[in-house]
């Protein structure tokens, strides 16, 4: 079986390795934390709160940290924009609404920046997946529970690497 890899730009690879350090400190100072809990002669009973409150934090530092570890050693960076006229990961995008006239603009990122950013659209999304490889003036359909929307692309820029 192949291994999955994870496409990213550079700005995303290093906003996750960025958090990786930060929870790696912070996991040391959560174990470091349960040693001295542990030390002093074991647990006394008004330690067993702070305790279980420090294994339930330590155990999901775990976890990201692993999955943190497993995207960065499996990512595929995207250094520079592989066709400037069609939309690509890392392009922002302005859209309008056919209907509507509404403009909106926002960056296509990976599932994985998109997570940590808590902005952006997905390139996994329907309006990602609708979006990826046209070009400045196409059409885009994109169906949703309320129906189907329209969306002519305005303009495409590729973000400097020291943009969010």
């Amino acid at each position: 079986m192949v291994a999955e890899t994870f496409t990213l730009t550079r700005q995303g690879y290093d906003n996750l390795k960025r958090e990786l350090d930060a929870l790696l400190e912070r996991q040391q100072q959560i174990t470091e934390q349960l040693i001295d809990l542990r030390r002093e002669g074991g647990l006394q009973p008004d330690d067993e709160g702070t305790d279980y409150e420090a294994r339930v934090q330590k155990e999901y530092l775990d976890e990201r940290i692993k999955y943190l570890r497993t995207v960065l050693d499996r990512a595929e960076i995207i250094e520079e924009d592989p066709d400037p006229h069609r939309v690509d990961m890392g392009d922002e995008v302005t859209i309008e609404d056919v209907e509507s006239r509404e403009k909106d603009a926002f960056v296509l990122r990976s599932h994985e920046e998109v997570a940590y950013l808590g902005e952006g659209v997905s390139v996994e999304s329907p309006v990602g997946k609708a979006l990826l490889g046209k070009r400045k003036g196409d059409v885009i359909e994109v169906t949703v529970p309320a129906g189907t929307l329209r969306y002519v692309i305005r303009r495409i820029r590729r973000l400097p690497v020291n943009e969010p």
